[in-house]
């Protein structure tokens, strides 16, 4: 069978399916198609993400009897600052044994100095070719699907039949054109990305969120790793040089206390719905090229997703009927979930702004400062819905909890923000 790309989507569904194969004492031949180098720096090895691996990811990978080397490990996430207005407030996790990484997906910036084997995906591909996979470094350009028959696949120097293609090409890439299928890729928006060096260490294990500046943004991030710092905007209608402002107001907060060295950038797009026609007769869709979840976690959407995939596959069959009836299903929750999402980020669209919402909000975070970890509500919901650790419909039941409402009535009480303050 053939897999196209081999990020992570594509290399968690070929580790899975040989996993499987080898437990059983099933001879599996598995060809997996990716163009990039991901031991390369800058564009030619990134697949422009913020690299941020949440714990269903560690853990996945501990399914797999695997963990991510130390050289891979760019950082220990163990808190987040939130910048709102005039108000800091430290998110702190819910459960300190969960663990949340910060990686490179490939060797780092265009500009900066980052050893080959740094890269995750390039660790990911490592195993997956060390697992059974014979990986051909060549794009794809078309898949010619006829009933009955194997898929054909044509590269720009091979031609060969498949009994099964698996797509894993993601949003950003160009997808081969698929004759005899009706598939159309996710709807998508865009972001932007940066890496940026500074003089001065930052705290390794912080992420810093900032929601107030350049006008559209949701939010912005900043990712430690290592000696550099990953600059992830999302927002609507951002302007094309969105990043000046942005690290402008961060220096007026003394977030940064110097100009950056910009070393790399990029403006990815990321899926915001499913495909359409992600699976068929010999065809399947994993990660973004199928669904993922809205703006977080979409290493972790991978790995669901190829799982499931594999599992199909190998304990049901490769017709549509199968797909459609066991993957189609796990596709449509994650879609489903992703309502829950927008509902949840169009709500901090307005909290973030002017308004009661917002000075509740802030008194609430403020409040629980003082507060058990167990009753910092409001400060557990924003570290699921920035980690993308948890599923969107369980924020949104504890938004609306009892926990949630009393701190947000206690807060009502409180004397009004007049200046910045740090809860921890």
């Amino acid at each position: 069978m053939a897999v196209i790309g081999g990020g992570p989507a594509g290399s968690f569904f070929t580790l899975h399916l040989l996993k499987a194969a080898r437990s059983n004492g099933f001879p599996l031949k598995v060809t997996l198609f990716e163009r990039k180098h991901f031991e390369l720096p800058g564009p030619a090895g990134c697949n422009m993400c913020a690299g941020i691996l949440s714990s269903r990811v560690v853990m996945g990978l501990q399914e797999l009897g695997l963990s991510v080397p130390p050289s891979v490990i760019m950082g220990r996430l163990r808190r987040y600052m939130l910048h709102w207005r005039q108000t800091r407030v430290a998110i702190e996790p819910p459960d300190p044994t969960r663990q949340i990484l910060s990686v490179f997906r490939g060797a780092g910036p265009k500009l900066g100095i980052v050893p080959p084997e740094a890269s995750f995906d390039t660790f990911l591909l490592s195993q997956a070719e060390a697992a059974g996979a014979s990986v051909v470094p060549e794009h794809v350009l078309e898949v010619t699907f006829a009933p009955g028959e194997p898929a054909e696949v044509r590269t720009a120097h091979r031609h060969a039949a498949f009994e099964l293609v698996v797509l894993a090409s993601g949003v950003n890439a160009r997808v081969p054109t698929l004759f005899g299928m009706n598939y159309q890729k996710p709807p998508t928006v865009t972001m932007a990305q940066d890496e940026i060096r500074l003089n001065h260490p930052s705290d390794p294990g912080t992420v810093h969120v900032y929601c107030d500046e350049p006008y559209g943004l949701l939010f912005g991030g900043l990712v430690p790793k290592g000696d550099y710092i990953s600059v992830s905007l999302l927002g609507h209608g951002l302007p094309g040089r969105s990043l000046e402002p942005f690290l402008g107001a961060l220096r007026e907060r003394g977030v940064l206390r110097e100009d950056p060295e910009r070393l790399c950038g990029c403006r990815p797009r990321v899926a915001i719905g499913p495909a359409s026609g992600f699976y068929g007769d010999r065809f399947v869709a994993v990660g973004d090229a199928a669904v993922t979840r809205l703006y977080k976690d979409g290493i972790g959407s991978a790995l669901h997703t190829a799982k499931c995939a594999a599992h199909v596959v190998f304990e049901r069959g490769i017709a549509g009927r199968d797909f459609g009836r066991y993957y189609r299903p796990i596709v449509q929750a994650i879609a489903h979930d992703n309502r829950y999402g927008k509902w949840l980020f169009h709500m901090w669209e307005h909290a973030k702004g002017e308004g009661l919402l917002s000075t509740l909000g802030q008194r609430a975070l403020l409040a629980e400062g003082h507060l058990a970890p167990a009753w910092r509500v409001h400060a557990s919901l924003l570290w699921y819905m920035f980690t993308g650790d948890a599923p969107y419909r369980s924020t949104m039941l504890g938004l609306l909890s009892w926990p949630s409402l009393r701190n947000l009535f206690f807060a009502a009480g409180r004397r009004p923000i007049t200046r910045s303050k740090l809860s921890s």
